[in-house]
């Protein structure tokens, strides 16, 4: 009997709580995103030089206003290009690898707001679940689609941090990414997402 009841005070201490959260989320404001990024590849393959690529992220999401904790909920859905160039030297000369691929990205962000000198100052943290859509790889000239059985693997997990500001509804940010799942195909190579990206958005 006791037990009977202990188990209901503490399903009814959990709504309470539940409906707390629920009731202190005041403010959902929607935002659409657009950004220029600068992706590349971590890789443990010898003798091959890394650079980043240009490329772009944009999507739309929400942002959820937690007062009691002074934080934000920002979940969104954004389409991001990821990729980098590679370059080695052997025997025949040259050789220049630029693969590309085109995501669909579902991040999952905490910001914690600050206010300085009446402009509204953001960090946040959080992760992303990627899935590769398309895909192409340039060898010098030569341009071929990505095989997704044997070159890279479809999906990764990312995580991400970021910062920015916001003025009247416009914010201007800059994140990074790290992917940690190993995306390569191939046999002994271990090849890693990452980047930057700085991007604007419109809050509604």
């Amino acid at each position: 009997m006791k037990t009977n009841m202990l188990k209901k005070g503490l399903l009814l201490g959990v709504v309470a709580v539940l409906m707390s959260f629920a009731a202190q989320a005041q403010l959902v404001s929607p935002f659409v995103r657009a950004g220029i990024s600068f992706p590349s590849f971590s890789t443990n393959v010898e003798g091959v030089t890394v650079s980043s690529t240009t490329g772009f992220q944009g999507g739309v999401g929400a942002m959820v206003t937690l007062p009691i904790l002074n934080l934000e909920f920002e979940p969104s859905i954004h389409i991001a290009t990821r990729g980098a160039t590679m370059e080695s030297n052997l025997e025949g000369g040259k050789v220049k690898i630029t693969p590309s691929l085109l995501y669909v990205d579902i991040p999952v962000m905490i910001n914690l707001p600050i206010t300085i000198a009446k402009t509204g100052v953001f960090v946040g943290i959080g992760g992303a679940y990627g899935c590769a859509l398309k895909g192409s790889t340039k060898v010098n000239d030569t341009k071929k689609d990505i095989d997704f059985s044997n070159d890279y693997s479809r999906t990764d997990f990312f995580f991400r941090t970021h910062a920015g500001v916001r003025i009247f509804g416009n914010q201007l940010s800059l994140s990074w990414e790290r992917g940690l799942l190993n995306i390569s195909e191939v046999k002994g190579v271990k090849m890693y997402n990452t980047g930057l990206c700085l991007s604007y958005a419109y809050i509604f």
